[in-house]
């Protein structure tokens, strides 16, 4: 597949768009702190994972709080 001159041109210049894109973004991510910085990529990678995968995860992970809360009632009721 050949591009022609122009189409060079535009994909150089969406690339160069992209370049800076990316620039301004490293730039806000390095003033963020640690912990807004955590929350945020939290935040994208749920809305990246979408709602049935999310609900997927926190299906997951009451189910193990579930058998953790179990496992800790029944330490106890031994010990007594």
């Amino acid at each position: 597949m050949t591009h022609q001159p122009h189409e060079h041109a535009e994909i150089n210049e969406t690339r160069k768009r992209s370049d800076h894109l990316r620039e301004l973004m490293n730039e806000a991510i390095r003033t963020l702190s640690p912990q807004r910085r955590d929350r945020r990529l939290q935040i994208h990678l749920a809305q990246a994972r979408g709602p049935i995968a999310n609900a997927e995860l926190l299906r997951a992970a009451m189910n193990r709080a579930i058998r953790l809360h179990a496992a800790k009632t029944k330490r106890k009721t031994r010990g007594n």
